[in-house]
């Protein structure tokens, strides 16, 4: 402060101007500090949504057992792959779980494994709702096991309630021309499979 006054009044003149003078240079030079100063970005330490609600992520394997073949691994592959305690026995669990449903094994390419892939890919596209992804809808269900429709009956404005049949020609299995039906009682875009599938009557 004695070294500001003495800038602003080199005769040694104590007046108030000189103090005020002082202050605002003070003022001007905290601000210009605090402004460079840097601050660590609180953005990157916020928890994420699920850790905010308690949910952890699954782990890469636990996804792949419970989202993702879900709907086609068999009880005794299921209780295999959890019996597993490596990473390197269960990169190799899946390896072989693919090759045994590849229908050329040991080509470089999959095409059931793509095919398959796709699939979800497409279910979560275009059957999700605004209370599950599309893969854990019945339609997204029937679509990643069978495929894709070979018709599809829709009425989005029907009554009493929204509904699509879709017909598949041949499923192994269940016959030809099975007929599925989808209503959405709560008008949420959340279609439910309304009873077994069924073979179209003639």
């Amino acid at each position: 402060m004695k070294r500001i006054r003495r800038m602003l009044d080199p005769q040694g003149a104590n007046n108030s101007l000189a103090s005020l003078f002082a202050v605002i240079i003070l003022v001007a030079a905290a601000l210009v500090a605090l402004s460079v100063w840097p601050v660590k970005p609180r953005a990157l330490n916020r928890p994420t949504p699920a850790q905010q609600a308690g949910h952890p992520q699954p782990s890469p394997y636990e996804k792949w057992l419970t989202q993702e073949v879900v709907y086609i691994i068999d009880a005794k592959e299921r209780a295999a792959f959890v019996k597993l305690k490596t990473n390197e026995e269960r990169d190799e669990f899946i390896k072989e779980f693919w090759e045994r449903r590849n229908p050329h094994p040991g080509s470089p390419e999959n095409t059931f494994k793509v095919e398959f892939y796709r699939r979800i890919a497409y279910a979560n596209d275009h059957y999700a709702s605004a209370a599950r992804a599309g893969w854990q809808t019945d339609r997204g269900h029937m679509y990643i096991i069978h495929g894709p429709p070979d018709e599809v009956d829709s009425h989005p404005e029907g009554s009493p309630n929204p509904y699509e049949e879709w017909l598949y020609r041949s499923i192994p299995g269940l016959g030809n021309n099975v007929v599925m039906k989808f209503t959405d009682p709560s008008r949420s875009g959340d279609y439910r499979l309304a009873g077994a599938p069924q073979p179209k009557r003639q």
